[in-house]
């Protein structure tokens, strides 16, 4: 089948320095894929655009994350694109994005719902502010919205993280598998909060994710973790994050020349 426009590859600069963060963005033909990359850049991540049919045992033993972008299709058109179901055994976190989250939440057994109606510009959503992917998001807040389709029930082991004003399924996700989806695009500026929340996701999930990880095999690394715990409540997020990756590079070095 013919490829989504705007499916083509592309990195947002050279690649990662070895042991660096590198999220990975499989590009459903969203007009907002450049931003999402901005977005992550913005968190000092690397990041880099790949086409949706990207397989995945091309994405690279390196990678950290995968962010699925929003899309012009269908889920129930003939032709709809859907990534290779590989990535969500991959052991790594994934955040689907409008369609990303369709596309994420049909393969892995949810229901998603042909709109009766495309759904097109801003509208107030309340995520769960006890998640790290709403940590500091409280209240309803102004999201902007672009589909036709909805998920209206989760995949099995997956939960409600948030909803629109009008009671829809806007946010879910499953900590165990940690994959999580947005029906809004947190990537543009006409969301009130969305760089804090793509910020969540790259910070709060999926680099303290991997720092826990690597403190479950050793001792040091975890009172290190305890200590930059810390540092968050501390309200210095911007610099403990940082320090968080700086952390993690220093900690793989180490385990690797073990």
């Amino acid at each position: 089948m013919e490829k989504p426009l705007g499916a083509t590859l592309g990195r947002s600069g050279t690649h990662p320095a070895p042991g660096r963060a590198r999220v990975v963005i499989l590009d459903f033909g969203s007009q907002y894929t450049h931003l999402i990359a901005r977005r992550v850049r913005e968190c000092r991540v690397f990041s880099e655009v790949e086409r949706y049919d990207t397989q995945a045992d091309e994405l690279g033993e390196d990678v950290s994350a995968i962010i699925l972008s929003g899309g012009p299709s269908s889920i129930w058109s003939d032709d709809s694109p859907s990534p290779d179901p590989r990535i969500y055994e991959l052991g790594v976190p994934v955040l689907g994005i409008c369609y990303g989250m369709q596309a994420m939440s049909h393969a892995l057994g949810g229901k998603v719902s042909p709109g009766e109606t495309r759904e097109y510009g801003p509208m107030r959503f309340e995520g769960d502010a006890s998640h790290p992917l709403f940590s500091g998001v409280e209240g309803q807040t102004l999201v902007w919205m672009s589909h036709g389709d909805e998920v209206i029930e989760p995949p099995p082991g997956f939960e409600v993280l948030g909803r629109s004003a009008d009671g829809k399924i806007a946010a879910i996700g499953s900590d165990e598998r940690q994959l999580y989806g947005l029906q809004f695009h947190p990537e543009v500026v006409h969301t009130e909060r969305g760089g804090d929340i793509v910020s969540n996701f790259v910070h709060g999930i999926v680099l303290v994710g991997a720092m826990v990880a690597l403190g479950k095999a050793d001792s040091t690394l975890g009172m290190v973790i305890g200590f930059f715990g810390v540092v968050l409540a501390a309200g210095n997020a911007v610099g403990g994050y940082v320090v968080t990756e700086r952390m993690l590079e220093m900690f793989k070095a180490s385990r690797e020349r073990k």
